[in-house]
């Protein structure tokens, strides 16, 4: 009996009353520290989310400002890339202006001052006889073409070297335009990272090191605007001299031109007055040759009357002797009319002699007058060409070498 019975309570259940009480016990103490723990975290979760939140907070600030800072940083190097640009701009014009003017002023050297005085040189080859001297015209024509030659190669190395500095300033002005388009390009990008928010949806969320390929140092990103302003400057300081000098050089050019080109003219001028003079004079002895040519033609035709004249004589007084010497016996007799007769015809005889011998050299000398008068044609003619070549053709030009400033 009592082993049915203690089979039958067995069969009711395992554990004990107490082991009962002590598993809930177990459990409810269990289920309170899993609560505190729960708890503990959940207040920990609180605790890191708010950190968390306000840490992300702050770096987003931070981040914002920074990228505000860095749009700033951008924005003032790019107007003091933008002021230099400008600079640059008007410097570069300057002296593009000043080669436009360098242009001119060679092109009036070579057309209307090279040529010219080539001309007149050339012209004067014309000249002929004795006029074709190195006069003082020469001598300051070709002053004049060495001083246009040098100028003219002045110019041309102040060309080359404006060229040149105008070459500098645009390599000069790429380099800041370059700079100021990756500084827009930039400066775009960082605003559209400023403005963007965590709720837009092209939100990329890898590994930033992946994103972020950037290797320039601060240092090294304000030294390199630094660098090409610094450039910029320095080439547009180098330009300013340059302009100086071509300013130096238009301004001595037209002055030694045209100081040259008036000297010139002044010995253009004195030259023609003594030809003229020259000319003059001839012409004066040329009409007195001409005078006394025609005197002395008159003079032989006297002589040649006179001579004629002369053999009507000697006629005469030979046939008077002839007429006495039929006288008979004692009657040819030498008397004062023999005596006459014979001295009559010997001075007839001095005489015609006499007459002869001052035709003779009259005749001579009037072909040294009608020598001397073509001669002294010859030169009128020679000052005729002179004048000519100097004052209608030389000067015809010169008037045309209208110096001016450039």
């Amino acid at each position: 009996m009592s082993v049915r019975n203690n089979n039958q309570l067995s069969s009711y259940g395992q554990f004990t009353k107490r082991e009962w009480n002590l598993n809930n016990d177990m459990k409810y103490r269990n289920a309170e520290d899993q609560q505190k723990i729960a708890e503990r975290i959940i207040g920990e979760c609180e605790r890191i989310k708010e950190e968390t939140e306000e840490r992300t907070l702050t770096n987003k600030e931070t981040t914002e400002r920074r990228l505000l800072e860095r749009i700033d940083d951008i924005n003032f190097n790019t107007k003091e890339l933008q002021v230099q640009r400008k600079e640059t701009c008007l410097e570069l014009e300057a002296l593009e202006v000043y080669k436009v003017r360098l242009v001119d002023c060679l092109a009036f050297i070579h057309d209307n001052c090279f040529k010219q005085s080539g001309q007149c040189i050339m012209l004067r080859k014309g000249r002929i006889g004795i006029d074709s001297v190195v006069d003082e015209v020469e001598i300051a024509l070709h002053k004049e073409i060495a001083s246009i030659l040098h100028w003219k190669s002045c110019l041309e190395k102040a060309v080359d070297q404006s060229e040149e500095s105008m070459r500098r300033l645009r390599a000069a002005r790429y380099a800041l335009d370059l700079d100021l388009e990756h500084k827009e390009q930039s400066t775009k990008l960082e605003i559209d990272g400023a403005n963007l928010k965590s709720t837009d949806l092209l939100i990329v969320s890898n590994v930033i090191s992946i994103m972020d390929p950037a290797n320039i140092t601060r240092a090294e990103w304000e030294k390199f605007s630094a660098k090409n302003i610094a450039n910029s400057v320095k080439e547009v300081s180098s330009s300013r001299p340059v302009r100086v000098m071509i300013d130096t050089y238009l301004q001595q050019v037209v002055e030694e031109l045209e100081c040259a080109y008036l000297n010139t003219n002044r010995a253009f001028k004195i030259r023609i007055i003594e030809t003229k003079k020259a000319k003059f004079k001839l012409e004066e002895i040329l009409a007195e040759t001409i005078a006394k040519t025609e005197a002395l033609m008159n003079t032989m035709n006297s002589l040649e009357q006179s001579l004629e004249d002369k053999q009507a004589y000697v006629a005469l007084v030979n046939t008077r002797l002839g007429k006495r010497a039929l006288r008979p016996g004692a009657e040819l007799v030498k008397d004062a009319v023999c005596q006459s007769l014979n001295t009559e015809s010997e001075m007839l005889k001095v005489s015609t002699e006499q007459l002869l011998k001052a035709l003779e050299e009259a005749q001579i000398s009037l072909r040294y007058l009608f020598q001397t008068q073509m001669q002294l044609e010859e030169e009128i003619n020679i000052k005729t060409n002179s004048i000519k070549i100097d004052e209608v053709e030389c000067m015809t030009i010169r008037d045309t070498m209208n110096y001016h400033p450039f």
